[in-house]
C-alpha cells in the first residue's frame, strides 16, 4: 500500500514537471518581415528587377507591355516594363514624352507614360507639369500624382501645386493635396490653400482630410497653433 502512494506521487510530480516544461516555455519567436527598400525615382535602386536587354524588342514593345499589364494589375510585368524602358534611357524618355502629350492617344496609355516619365527624375518635371494642364482629367492627376515623386521638389512643382490646390475639380485638388503631402516642409508656400480647404466645411470630407494631412506635413507648426 505504502509503494501504491510513492508511486502516485511519483506520477503526479513528473505530469506536472511536463506541464511545467512543455506549457509554460516562451512561445515561438515571431518572425518579421523586412520591408522593401523605399525607391528613390531617377535612380537604379528605384528599379526592383535587374532587366536584361533582350526583355522586350523594342521601346514600343516594352511600353505596350507596360500598359497591358497595367490594365491586367500584374505589378511584377508592370515593374519588369519600366524598369527596362528607365534602363533605355534617352529613347524610351523621348518616346514616354511623345506619348504623354499626344491627344489622340487612349488615356490609359498617356497615363502610363506619365508613371514611366517620373523614373527619369528632374528632367521628366518640364513635360509632367505641363500633362498637369492637359484637359484629360485623369491624365492631370497621373501627371499631379508622379511629379511629387521627383526629388529634390523645386519652385516650379509647388507654384502648380498652389494653383491646382484652387481648381473647381475636387477630385485634382484632392489628389493634389495628397501629393503635396510627400513635399514636406518644401512644399511650405501651400500651406495657406489648404488651409482655405481645411476650414471651408462645403468641402467633400475626403478633400479636407487631406488637406489636413499635407498640412501637417508642409507646415507642422501650424497645425500646433
Amino acid at each position: 500500500m505504502q509503494r501504491l502512494h510513492v508511486l502516485c506521487w511519483l506520477v503526479t510530480w513528473i505530469t506536472v514537471g511536463l506541464f511545467i516544461t512543455t506549457g509554460c516555455s516562451d512561445p515561438a519567436p515571431t518572425v518579421v518581415k523586412q520591408l522593401p527598400k523605399k525607391r528613390v525615382v531617377g535612380q537604379d535602386a528605384r528599379v526592383d528587377k535587374t532587366v536584361a536587354e533582350a526583355s522586350f524588342e523594342s521601346t514600343e514593345a516594352a511600353f505596350e507591355a507596360l500598359v497591358t499589364a497595367r490594365a491586367e494589375k500584374k505589378l511584377d510585368d508592370q515593374e519588369q516594363a519600366a524598369g527596362w524602358l528607365f534602363k533605355k534611357g534617352a529613347e524610351a524618355f523621348e518616346y514616354c514624352a511623345l506619348i504623354g502629350r499626344d491627344t489622340q492617344q487612349a488615356t490609359p496609355s498617356r497615363v502610363a507614360a506619365c508613371n514611366v516619365l517620373a523614373e527619369f527624375g528632374q528632367q521628366a518635371i518640364p513635360v509632367l507639369l505641363e500633362l498637369t494642364r492637359d484637359s484629360e482629367q485623369q491624365v492631370v492627376m497621373s501627371a499631379v500624382e508622379r511629379v511629387s515623386l521627383v526629388k529634390p521638389p523645386t519652385k516650379e512643382i509647388v507654384d502648380r501645386y498652389i494653383e491646382l490646390l484652387d481648381s473647381n475639380d475636387w477630385k485634382i485638388q484632392l489628389v493634389t493635396a495628397q501629393a503635396t503631402r510627400r513635399l514636406g516642409v518644401q512644399g511650405g508656400r501651400t500651406a495657406d490653400q489648404l488651409e482655405v480647404i481645411l476650414q471651408d466645411d462645403k468641402n467633400h470630407q475626403l478633400l479636407r482630410d487631406a488637406a489636413r494631412k499635407a498640412l501637417r506635413s508642409v507646415d507642422p507648426r501650424r497645425t500646433l497653433e
